[in-house]
């Protein structure tokens, strides 16, 4: 009886120490009391230019919130916002291989002014909004909780049409709640463009749909991996103090 107890002992032991260093993997990540719970879903292919009219990048424009559109979802390397604005482009996308990530480029340029970039930080950029026509743009709620499992990204293609691609989320702990790792599953999208472009930075990640986040970047050598910005990670959707 005695061996035995030292025997259960052990294994609890043992079994504590496999947790400890091999810990279940997160399945959700909840949030409660954003400042809002629902934004208009705008995933717009956007040119930034300078007052000259030179292009300085291209990004997708996320979501709008009242007059202020919110885009990019990671630092803008721009120096000086007081004289950069957004205009509305439809893309040309370049075919992403392993050992070189392809881009999005400028397919055609509308002429159309989305607003003048007002604010940049590592979450993207804010731009005052001076668009005259935004019936097109739905509205859609914010999650409150994601889940590791399958979700969508909200693509415009070279007419300008949204196509919704599936991806798979997976949280991962280490990036402290602020992004999620995801992986492109769907076919169509991987044979079109290989993975994720340069440009692509901004787009739209929907989940049950809601919108959980945008996407912020690629891994190197794995252009179908990359890392999305949980949506509560910006400050005009932060949780109430």
């Amino acid at each position: 009886m005695k061996k035995r107890l030292i025997y259960l002992v052990i294994f609890f032991i043992l079994f504590s120490m496999l947790y400890i260093f091999f810990p279940k993997p997160k399945e959700y990540i909840e949030c409660f009391n954003p400042i809002v719970d629902e934004v208009e879903l705008v995933a717009e292919f956007a040119s930034i230019k300078d007052i000259e009219d030179n292009s300085k990048g291209i990004g997708v424009i996320s979501f709008k919130i009242d007059d202020y559109l919110y885009g990019i979802g990671h630092n803008a390397k721009f120096n000086n916002t007081k004289k950069l604005s957004a205009y509305k482009i439809l893309p040309n996308f370049t075919y992403s291989y392993k050992d070189n990530i392809g881009e999005v480029t400028i397919g055609s340029e509308l002429n159309e002014k989305m607003g003048t970039i007002i604010s940049k930080d590592g979450n993207g950029i804010i731009v005052k909004s001076e668009l005259l026509d935004n019936k097109s743009y739905s509205k859609i709620k914010v999650a409150d909780k994601i889940f590791s499992g399958d979700a969508e990204l909200l693509i415009r293609d070279e007419t300008g049409k949204i196509n919704y691609y599936s991806i798979n989320i997976k949280i991962n702990e280490k990036f402290k709640s602020t992004c999620f790792d995801i992986t492109i599953t769907d076919k169509k999208l991987l044979d079109k463009i290989g993975g994720i472009l340069q440009g692509m930075s901004g787009t739209p990640i929907i989940q049950n749909g809601k919108l959980v986040g945008i996407l912020t970047g690629v891994y190197v050598r794995r252009p179908w991996c990359g890392k999305g910005k949980i949506i509560w990670d910006y400050d005009c959707i932060k949780i109430k103090k």
